[in-house]
């Protein structure tokens, strides 16, 4: 009886070993995750974003999906939490939180991360205004955001020649939610030409 207890202990104590060495691995493995992205508002962003990359060692940019205002992120969790201990496991929330402070602060609030969950695109219906001629990356980033807090408004885009297309969730918003919240950052929409 007693060999068998000893038997069990020594197996217990192995598979705690084991748990443990396999969450260590976990944490020191790549890992990719996709995200919405907000600030890619035009093709040319997409650039932007791959240059404050370059500042941000502790995860990487793997790939871009412009059309969907997406991007496919590996990081290693130690690299992200490099003070944490291993036992203490970040949640994907919290390391979803991590990417997105660091992202935020080396885009100097141009990029973060959409933090809601996307919405099917079989419920987004397309709304198009023309807000002008819109010949800078600050105008049309004015024009972005303010549509972007529209309620039910999942991606923006913002065009040179003055079209601001929204991918809206069906039935939540309409063209007047988004002129509104545009007016309310002084973006007046005009009549399509």
């Amino acid at each position: 009886m007693r060999r068998n207890l000893i038997s069990i202990s020594a197996a217990l104590i192995v598979g705690i070993v084991s748990c443990c060495a396999s969450t260590a691995l976990a944490a020191d493995e790549k890992q990719s995750k996709e995200f919405g992205i907000v600030g890619l508002f035009s093709p040319d962003r997409e650039q932007d974003l791959r240059d404050v990359m370059a500042d941000v060692p502790e995860f990487q940019l793997v790939r871009v999906d412009d059309d969907n205002a997406r991007a496919t992120f590996s990081y290693e969790v130690a690299a992200l939490f490099p003070e944490r201990k291993l036992k203490n496991a970040p949640t994907p929330a919290e390391i979803q939180q991590r990417i997105n402070a660091l992202l935020t602060r080396a885009s100097t609030n141009t990029f973060s991360l959409k933090l809601t969950p996307a919405v099917p695109k079989e419920k987004l219906t397309r709304i198009e205004l023309n807000v002008g001629i819109l010949d800078c990356k600050g105008c049309q980033y004015a024009a972005y955001l303010a549509a972007m807090k529209a309620p039910g408004v999942e991606r923006a885009t913002v065009a040179r020649d003055g079209s601001l297309i929204t991918m809206v969730e069906t039935g939540k918003t309409d063209d007047n939610a988004i002129k509104a919240a545009l007016k309310k950052a002084n973006i007046e929409c005009r009549p399509k030409p």
